[in-house]
């Protein structure tokens, strides 16, 4: 989805912390204890059941400007206080108003979009 953002920066982020929770980005605005540090990108095999896994970034931000609008997204591992929850997650931070209300939405319409047209996910159960 990225690719049509020819101004879009990419960072590898990494907890300094060992928690159960998701990683959020109130993790990255606050923490001084436990500071969000930036870092290479760190990627991940995953069995989509074809012969060969795909490689998938683990977790990243993105920092970014759409029709004069800047955002972040930030894409890490879902987890729960009861272990890894196995699926992603997925959060955008718009400014405040119409057109950061706007840009997300049609962020999220195009991403469940592009699930809904993959093969990867074959009868597997996504939530968006």
């Amino acid at each position: 989805m990225f690719s049509k953002q020819p101004n879009a920066k990419l960072f590898g982020v990494h907890s300094s912390r060992f928690s159960p929770e998701t990683l959020t980005i109130a993790h990255l605005l606050g923490g001084q204890h436990f500071p969000v540090l930036i870092g290479p990108l760190q990627n991940e095999e995953i069995d989509i059941g074809e012969i060969l896994p795909i490689r998938c970034l683990r977790q990243g931000l993105w920092l970014a400007q759409q029709q004069g609008v800047p955002f972040a997204l930030l894409l890490t591992p879902a987890n729960s206080h009861l272990g890894p929850g196995g699926g992603i997650h997925i959060e955008i931070a718009v400014p405040t108003g119409e057109a950061g209300s706007q840009l997300s939405r049609r962020f999220l319409d195009e991403l469940e979009d592009m699930i809904g047209q993959t093969a990867s996910y074959r009868g597997k159960v996504i939530s968006v």
